[in-house]
């Protein structure tokens, strides 16, 4: 019965009022609303979560040094930060560094 209802409601839908040009791609039919970014923001890589509280950890401690670590420092604080954050580490040493590379690339 469910599924009768949702079909009739698709086959009955206007969608001509709501996208007259027909173009569905076209930028202008497609609005953005708060809920849509608040899930984009929450759907973002864990790493780059990682790093921006690293980073804001920095800042937090008004230093003027650079953030520089070795491999095996930035990994520990990465599963440091997992077992903080309640995050599933998905990670091991070479592919954590591997996949900031390529996040640091785009």
């Amino acid at each position: 019965m469910a599924f009768r209802q949702m079909y009739d409601g698709m086959i009955n839908f206007d969608y001509k009022a709501v996208v007259p040009s027909l173009n569905f791609q076209d930028v202008r039919y497609n609005p953005s609303t708060r809920i849509e970014d608040s899930v984009r923001q929450q759907n973002r890589d864990k790493v780059i979560w990682f790093l921006e509280d690293c980073v804001k950890e920095h800042l937090n401690l008004n230093t003027k040094n650079d953030m520089k670590y070795e491999n095996e420092m930035l990994f520990k604080m990465y599963v440091e930060w997992c077992e903080v954050s309640k995050e599933k580490m998905d990670y091991k040493k070479i592919s954590l560094g591997m996949h900031i590379t390529v996040i640091t690339k785009r």
